[in-house]
Parts: C-alpha cells; sequence; structure tokens
C-alpha cells in the first residue's frame, strides 16, 4: 500500500512536468 501510494505520487509529479514542459 504504502509503494503504491508513493508510485501514485511520482505519477503525479510527472503529469505537472508534462504540463509545464507543454505549456512552455
Amino acid at each position: 500500500l504504502k509503494m503504491l501510494v508513493g508510485i501514485s505520487v511520482l505519477e503525479g509529479i510527472l503529469l505537472v512536468q508534462l504540463q509545464i514542459a507543454l505549456s512552455l
């Protein structure tokens, strides 16, 4: 369960970085 939460957080960060890169 802890690993799943960590993975979801990492995926969220990656998605945010992608959106920022696309916005640039």
